[in-house]
C-alpha cells in the first residue's frame, strides 16, 4: 500500500511511487546503481593496509593497494587456518564445576575464577588463527612519476579499477574477483603499444615453493606450520596460482618470477584453494581444486568472465538503494571527505555509501557454502591477527550477520546459519564434558577447527549463552523469510540448544533459576562490601537471552506441531528466570541479579534486550525503555566495532533519531579508515563488525519490524530531512520501499509473496493495510 496526503488507489499507488524513486534516487529496485555514489575514489595509492581496498567473492579474499611502480594485492582464503583438527575440551572438567558455583555463591569470586581456569579451561587455553595466503605483486619497468592518478571500488559492480597516465601513455587496471567462476580477474591495457612490462611474484609468510612456466603459471605450495597446538604435526596445505595472458609482447621466466614484456594487453586469472575439508579433514587436494577453477575460466573472454561477474553481483546489491542528498560530494575523493567528517562535516552521501559498504562487504565476504565472516571478515594480512581474527560468539560473529535479513542479503547468512548447525556435534561433546547437560553449548569463541570449550579465560570466555544467541539467527531467517522447510531443519538445534540450558540451569536463593558459572560480555563488577570479581552467575544479558531463545522454541514447536509437553516446559522454565530489573542506585537497567557496580565504563550487556532482543520496547514496557537509555546514554565512545554496532541499533530501538545520529556521528568521525573500513581503535586496527553493525543500525533507523509491527522511519535523524529507501525487509516476508520529506512519510509500499493484512505504522498513526504481491525476479 502507498500513501500520499491520503490513501490512493493501487494502481494509482504503483504508479507514483515508481515515478518518485526513479526521479528521486535515479533508479528502481534492480536497476543498475549510479556509479558515482556508490564508488569509493582515491587521487593516490594506498601506503598501508587499512587504506587499500577489499574485493572478494566469499571465499577468495584480496586488498588492492593501487600502487604504480608496484601493484601490492594481499591474498586470503577463507579455510587457511593455523593448526589442525583438534579437541579443545579439558577432559573430566565437570568434576570441579559443583566447587566453581559453590565459590561464586559465597561471592568468592576471584578464587572460582582462578578454579575454573586451572580445571575446566580448554586444552591449549587459546583457539587457532586465520592466516594470511600471501601476497601477489605485479612490479613495473616503467617508474616515472603518474598525472592523473584516480583508484575507485565500484560497489555494486564489485570492481576496483586503477588509472592514471605516464606521458602521453593511458594505463588502466581493472580488478574483480569472481563468484561464478572462482578466479580473480586481473586486466591491465594501456591506449599506446607495447608500454606493458612488469615482472609478477608471490611471496607467502608461511613455507611455501614458487615455480613458473613459459606459458604463463606462476605457481606458490606451501603449509602453515605456526605452532598453536603442541605436537602439531599435520598444517593446511595451500595453492595459490596465476595464469597470464598477453595481447602482444611476450612472457618469460625469471628468477622463478615471470615476466611480461613489452605487451600491448595483459589478463591474469588468480585462485587458491587449501586441503581443508572439513573441522576433522585436510586431506584435501588444493592444486586440483585451483586447476578445475583455472581450467574452466581460461576456457571463457574476458567479456564472459565479466558478464557473469556483474550479474551475479548486481543481483544483490541493486535489489536495495537509498538516497539521503548530497550526492555532489561524490565529486570529492573519498578519502578527503572522511578527513572532512572528522572535523565535523556531515556528508549524507558518505552515510548511505556506509551503508551500501556494509552490503558489500556481506556480499564479497559471505556466500553459500563459504566460511562465515570472522573479526576481520575474509581480509586479513597477519600471522597473529588480533584475537586471532577468530568467530567471536561473545557479540562479533552475529552482529557480523544483522544486516543479512533486513538488508535483503538473506542468502549471504547461510554461511553462519550452517556454522551454527556444525557447532551441534562438538558441543554436545562440550555440555557433557564440561556440565554433565544435554543438548550442546559453546562459548565465547570458535575457529576453523569448531572448538566449543572455554578458551583464553574463564573471565573472558565463560560466555555460557553464546549457542543461544546463535539460534536467535536460525529464528530470525525463519521470521524474514517464511520459510517452514527451514525452521523444521533449524528447529532440532534450537531444541537441542534450550535442552542445554534447561538443564543447566541452577535455583538461586530466591528461587530464580540462574546460569553458573557466567559473565556479564567481559564486564566487571564490584559489590556492595567492594569486592571486584568477573565470573559470576545469572547476568541479565544471559537472562534476556534463554527467555528469547525460549520463546522461539515455543513458537517453532507451535508452528510446526511438534513436542507439546517440550513446550510447556521450556514455558515453566521461562517463567523463573531472573526478570530484567531496574537499579534503584542509577535508574538504569540493572546489569546482574545484585545491584553491583560497573566495574569499568558501561557498556551494551544488559541492553540485549532492547536490540538485538526485543523484550524491552518503548510501547511496551516504557519504564525498562528509559533505564535502558539512561544506560546508553552514560556510555562513551571508546571503541568502534562493536560499540558502534550496539550503541546505534539500540538508540534506534528506543525510537530515538536524535540519539541514532549521535551515535552514527560518534561512529562517522571516530572510527572509520579512509577506506571505510571499521577501526575497532588505534591500537586494534580494522575490525568488521563495525562495518556491518551501522549499515544493520541505519536500517534499523528507517525500518523496524519487531513485535508484530512495520513502523516506518522510527528513528529518522534530524539531518536527513528528505529521501528514500527501496527493498528492505520486514519480518513476515515483507519488502517495503518508502519516501519521506520534512521528515515525514510521503509514500510507501509494502509486498509480500501473497497479499496479507499487516499493521503499520506511519507519521505517527498505526493501521491495518493490505500488502501487495511482491514482483517475482
Amino acid at each position: 500500500m502507498l500513501v500520499k496526503t491520503k490513501v490512493t488507489t493501487m494502481k494509482q499507488a504503483i504508479t507514483r511511487l515508481t515515478a518518485l524513486l526513479v526521479t528521486s534516487a535515479g533508479l528502481a529496485q534492480g536497476s543498475p546503481a549510479p556509479e558515482y555514489n556508490w564508488c569509493l575514489w582515491y587521487r593516490q595509492a594506498a601506503t598501508n593496509w587499512n587504506e587499500a581496498l577489499p574485493l572478494g567473492n566469499g571465499r577468495l579474499g584480496a586488498m588492492i593497494f593501487g600502487g604504480v611502480a608496484e601493484e601490492r594485492i594481499q591474498l586470503n582464503e577463507d579455510t587457511l587456518w593455523s593448526g589442525e583438527p583438534h579437541d579443545y575440551n579439558h577432559p573430566g572438567a565437570f568434576a570441579h564445576l559443583a566447587d566453581v558455583r559453590k565459590l561464586i555463591a559465597e561471592q568468592k569470586f576471584d578464587e572460582a575464577k582462578k578454579l575454573a581456569d586451572a580445571t575446566m579451561l580448554g586444552i591449549p587455553a587459546g583457539q587457532a588463527s586465520y592466516q594470511p595466503v600471501g601476497d601477489l605483486f605485479l612490479r613495473f619497468a616503467n617508474r616515472t612519476e603518474p598525472q592523473d592518478y584516480r583508484r575507485e571500488l565500484n560497489l555494486a559492480d564489485s570492481t576496483m579499477r586503477v588509472s592514471y597516465r605516464i606521458g602521453a601513455a593511458r594505463f588502466t587496471r581493472e580488478l574483480f574477483i569472481s563468484q561464478p567462476d572462482q578466479v580473480m580477474v586481473v586486466r591491465l591495457t594501456c591506449d599506446q603499444p607495447k608500454q606493458l612490462s612488469f615482472a609478477i611474484r608471490f611471496t607467502s609468510p608461511h613455507t611455501n615453493q614458487v615455480a613458473a612456466t613459459p606459458e604463463g603459471r606462476l605457481t606458490m605450495s606451501g603449509e602453515v606450520r605456526l605452532g598453536h597446538f603442541d605436537g602439531v604435526t599435520n598444517g593446511t596445505r595451500f595453492v595459490a596460482e596465476a595464469r597470464v595472458s598477453v595481447d602482444g609482447g611476450q612472457i618469460v621466466v625469471e628468477n622463478g618470477k615471470l615476466a611480461v614484456r613489452e605487451a600491448n594487453a595483459v589478463t591474469l586469472l588468480y585462485t587458491a584453494a587449501t586441503s581443508y575439508r572439513n573441522d576433522k579433514d585436510i586431506s584435501g587436494d588444493p592444486h586440483f581444486i585451483c586447476q578445475k577453477h583455472l581450467d574452466a575460466a581460461s576456457g571463457k573472454s574476458l567479456t564472459e568472465l565479466r558478464t557473469a561477474h556483474l550479474a551475479d553481483v548486481r543481483a544483490l546489491f541493486n535489489r536495495v538503494t537509498l538516497d539521503l542528498g548530497g550526492s555532489d560530494a561524490a565529486q570529492r575523493p573519498t578519502d578527503e571527505r572522511v578527513a572532512a567528517v572528522r572535523q565535523g562535516v556531515r556528508d549524507p552521501l558518505l552515510v548511505a555509501q556506509s551503508f551500501q559498504f556494509g552490503r558489500y562487504l556481506l556480499i564479497a565476504g559471505s556466500r553459500p557454502g563459504t566460511q562465515p565472516l570472522n573479526l576481520v571478515g575474509i581480509w586479513n594480512g597477519l600471522t597473529r591477527p588480533k584475537w586471532g581474527g577468530k568467530w567471536t560468539l561473545n557479540c562479533n560473529a552475529q552482529i557480523n550477520y544483522w544486516p543479512a535479513e533486513t538488508c535483503n542479503l538473506s542468502e549471504c547468512h547461510e554461511p553462519l546459519l550452517r556454522l551454527i548447525e556444525e557447532l551441534r556435534a562438538p558441543g554436545r561433546v562440550t555440555a557433557k564434558n564440561n556440565y554433565n547437560c544435554r543438548g550442546w553449548v559453546v562459548h565465547h569463541n570458535t575457529d576453523l577447527w569448531h572448538g566449543t570449550a572455554v578458551v583464553d579465560s574463564f573471565g573472558f570466555g565463560a560466555f555460557t549463552p553464546a549457542g543461544a544467541w546463535l539460534c536467535r539467527h536460525l529464528w530470525e531467517h525463519y521470521d524474514f523469510t517464511g520459510d517452514k522447510a527451514f525452521l523444521a531443519r533449524a528447529y532440532a538445534t534450537m531444541k537441542e540448544s534450550a535442552e542445554f540450558y534447561v538443564d543447566f540451569l541452577i535455583p538461586d536463593e530466591n528461587g530464580y533459576l540462574v546460569t553458573s558459572p557466567s559473565i556479564s560480555f567481559e564486564q566487571g563488577f564490584r559489590t556492595s562490601d567492594g569486592k571486584r570479581g568477573v565470573v559470576c552467575a545469572g547476568p541479565t544479558m544471559d537472562m534476556q537471552i534463554l527467555r528469547d531463545l525460549f520463546s522461539h522454541c515455543i513458537a517453532a514447536a507451535e508452528i510446526l506441531g511438534v513436542d507439546a509437553e517440550f513446550r510447556g516446559k521450556l514455558a515453566e522454565v521461562r517463567a523463573k528466570l531472573v526478570p530484567t530489573q531496574i537499579s534503584p542506585r542509577t535508574g538504569e537497567i540493572q546489569e546482574w541479579r545484585e545491584d553491583w557496580e560497573v566495574g569499568k565504563t558501561p557498556q551494551a550487556a544488559p541492553l540485549w534486550g532492547l536490540y538485538p532482543g526485543d523484550e524491552i520496547t518503548p510501547w511496551a514496557t516504557p519504564a525498562l525503555a528509559a533505564a535502558a537509555k539512561k544506560r546508553l546514554l552514560r556510555r562513551e565512545p571508546m571503541f568502534g566495532s562493536w560499540c558502534s554496532a550496539f550503541s546505534l541499533n539500540q538508540a534506534a530501538r528506543l525510537g530515538d533519531g536524535a540519539l541514532a545520529e549521535q551515535m552514527l556521528d560518534q561512529h562517522m568521525r571516530g572510527h572509520l579508515f579512509p577506506s571505510l573500513l571499521s577501526k575497532f581503535s588505534d591500537k586494534y586496527g580494522f575490525q568488521i563488525d563495525g562495518n556491518l553493525g551501522v549499515t544493520a543500525g541505519i536500517a534499523e533507523m528507517l525500518l523496524q519490524s519487531h513485535g508484530g509491527l512495520i513502523n516506518l522511519l522510527p528513528a529518522l535523524p534530524p539531518s536527513w530531512p528528505t529521501g528514500n529507501v527501496t527493498g528492505l525487509r520486514a519480518r513476515g516476508n515483507y519488502s517495503v520501499d518508502l519516501a519521506w520529506k520534512d521528515g515525514k512519510v510521503t509514500s510507501y509500499r509494502i509486498a509480500s509473496p501473497e497479499p496479507r493484512d499487516v499493521s503499520v505504522r506511519v507519521n505517527g498513526e498505526t493501521k491495518t493495510i493490505r500488502s501487495e504481491r511482491s514482483v517475482q525476479p
